[in-house]
């Protein structure tokens, strides 16, 4: 028995049309730890609250393994996490069946998504009892301690919650930022079968960029950081809980943009040299930072996946999303980082692609070029139409774009149900035509080995071989993949 029941839910996906990138049936192939949820329980933990921990990610009887959860573990609490859209139909369903459980239980909601709809979420699920409205560490902590120790939560920030019938909205009211540094090491031991995922450790949290289509923006309030001594020991800590493994434990370091600082990349370099981890890691950054001139040292660290946030080839779209003051310097800084990499053995590159709205065959023209240009150097790629999610800045633009470009929002039940927008582009370009487009693009660049190599740094789980993945997609349709099954070796494969 335990006092809180934390869940990771299952997705939904429309089954009338497409997805932006890459198809439901790949992503079941993937397994992926919700780091935030972890957090949230480390912290809680570390606070005194007995939890346990469901992911029902994949699970085709979800409902049944969650009954049997709370039949065993007779939870007060249950916290549910939103942080994709696909998600947020099952935190209505899990509300409702939790409810018929048992009425008195209380039942908290969270995440990147439901974060942008609060009210609207409240509204349409009766039976969840409060929706945290961004970062949910101290928050959380809070509802909960309170609630277990028989005390109001109407002085808790953040929160839209019931009370006595009534709806208070307290979401304006702005919490404390998340210290990093002071939250707990992560208690991956809370995580159900924690080994049969690659291990994510946040590096940071937020970005100083304000891209008009990301769903970050909105959330973000300054860049939060780990000490990076601090942030070593953790990956350190982390490491030693797997144990004895047959090859390098692969990472993924999470944050928005690693690299924003040359001191702090210095200091990591140097300290992972100190410790010797014998650890690989993947991450993500953008084209313009000082980490390009690093790049060499950080292999040395174990850096084997860099993901580019590209995003476009066309200074024009560059312009429109925001992604930077000087498009042109920009691509030059792109091609000086490709450049770079190409260089270095063992270093593999993933570029990441969005179709913004007002896009023209030009513009469109202009990212296939620079694509191809690289193409030999280009081991892996996330590309697709852009969507729109609550919140974002691109919601309060694109009455300006309907008027400059034709763009518009693909209809649809599942959509209006799950509060995201899919963008048909402009007069040119539907969001499928575009979809497909991506689709073709990462089909061109990608070989099914480069794929498999990157995506087993946080996506895939640990210990796949690529024999069996090869055997899980081999019962796909193959023209739905993003990727082919040529036989060229990777920048990771030798």
């Amino acid at each position: 028995m335990n006092e809180l029941l934390l869940i990771n839910p299952n997705m939904v996906f429309p089954g009338d049309s497409g997805i932006s990138g890459r198809s439901a049936n790949i992503r079941d192939v993937e397994k992926v730890i919700n780091l935030g949820l972890l957090t949230i329980a480390t912290c809680l933990d570390d606070a005194g609250v007995s939890l346990k921990i469901i992911d029902l990610v994949g699970i085709q009887n979800d409902a049944e393994m969650l009954l049997k959860a709370l039949e065993r573990e007779k939870p007060r609490y249950v916290g549910i996490a939103c942080i994709s859209c696909f998600a947020y139909p099952k935190v209505a369903e899990y509300a409702k069946l939790i409810k018929k459980t048992d009425k008195n239980i209380f039942i908290m909601a969270g995440g990147q998504h439901i974060s942008g709809i609060p009210q609207i979420a409240m509204r349409e699920m009766p039976d969840v009892d409060c929706v945290v409205k961004g970062e949910g560490e101290y928050v959380a902590r809070q509802v909960i301690l309170n609630m277990k120790n028989r005390l109001p939560i109407d002085q808790t920030p953040s929160i839209i919650y019931r009370s006595e019938g009534e709806v208070i909205d307290h979401t304006h009211i702005e919490g404390e930022k998340v210290d990093l540094n002071k939250i707990p090491f992560l208690r991956y031991d809370l995580y159900p079968d924690f080994k049969k995922f690659s291990p994510h450790v946040e590096e940071s949290r937020w970005c100083p960029f304000k891209c008009h289509f990301c769903t970050s923006t909105p959330m973000a309030n300054g860049v939060s950081s780990k000490d990076m001594p601090r942030f070593v020991d953790e990956l350190e800590y982390v490491r030693s809980l797997y144990g004895q493994l047959k090859e390098k434990l692969k990472f993924f370091l999470a944050c928005s943009t690693f690299g924003l600082k040359k001191k702090r990349i210095e200091e990591f370099i140097r300290i992972m040299r100190e410790k010797e981890l014998n650890i690989e890691w993947r991450t993500e950054t953008r084209v313009d930072l000082p980490i390009v001139d690093y790049l060499e040292e950080l292999v040395e660290v174990g850096l084997s996946v860099i993901d580019l946030g590209l995003e476009s080839g066309s200074p024009r779209m560059l312009r429109l999303m925001n992604k930077c003051p000087n498009p042109e310097k920009y691509l030059e800084d792109a091609e000086i980082f490709i450049s770079k990499v190409s260089k270095i053995k063992n270093l593999a590159l993933k570029v990441n692609l969005v179709f913004y709205a007002g896009e023209t065959p030009d513009t469109v023209m202009e990212s296939t070029n620079f694509l191809f240009k690289h193409r030999a150097h280009i081991d892996s790629m996330s590309a697709g139409p852009v969507v729109l999610y609550p919140g974002v800045p691109m919601e309060e633009l694109f009455p300006q774009y309907e008027a400059d470009y034709g763009s518009s929002f693909v209809k649809g039940e599942f959509w209006e149900k799950v509060h995201a927008k899919p963008v048909n582009s402009s007069i040119h370009f539907s969001f499928n035509q575009l979809n497909e487009m991506a689709l073709t693009l990462s089909k061109m660049l990608c070989r099914g080995k480069e794929y498999f190599e990157v995506k087993k740094y946080g996506q895939f789980p640990l210990g796949l071989e690529f024999k069996d993945f090869q055997n899980m997609v081999s019962e796909l349709e193959p023209h739905k993949l993003p990727f082919d099954f040529s036989m060229q070796k990777s920048a990771l494969s030798g």
